[in-house]
């Protein structure tokens, strides 16, 4: 099936921060990443599912999407050496819980990642802009 991802609007317009910029990426293989972002995304129906938020849909609406991908992008990253520096992998209701206490911003910056990531199946920018520990505190979220 052929749907078209929305385009990520404003992520271009966000920039990165002195603390996003310590995340080095550089050993992450970011292939690997993307082939299993890419399995959850088929299996889970993720583009559908973004398809049909539209654009005028809510920050609840956003929910479920946005936590299982956090949920599977987090469990990805928490086998490779980034795992000290991203936020622990949470449970789907950690992540539920976690993406509820977004602040306007940061659930901004989780939409145009997570559009941008669909669509090019490129999680660079999402990992660097949107899951640094020190950007949610220590958080109980397993």
């Amino acid at each position: 099936m052929n749907v078209d991802v929305p385009a990520p609007s404003s992520w271009e317009s966000f920039s990165a921060s002195s603390s996003f910029e310590k995340l080095d990426l550089e050993d992450l293989d970011l292939d690997v990443l993307g082939t299993r972002m890419a399995e959850f995304s088929v299996d889970q129906m993720w583009v559908l599912r973004l398809a049909r938020l539209g654009a005028e849909a809510t920050p609840s609406q956003w929910l479920p999407l946005i936590s299982t991908i956090l949920m599977h992008l987090t469990k990805e990253l928490s086998q490779t050496d980034v795992k000290d520096s991203i936020i622990s992998t949470p449970t789907l209701l950690g992540a539920e819980i976690l993406v509820n206490s977004f602040k306007h911003h940061e659930l901004e910056h989780w939409k145009a990642g997570v559009k941008s990531g669909l669509k090019s199946n490129d999680w660079h920018d999402l990992i660097t802009r949107c899951m640094y520990i020190s950007e949610y505190g220590s958080l109980d979220l397993l």
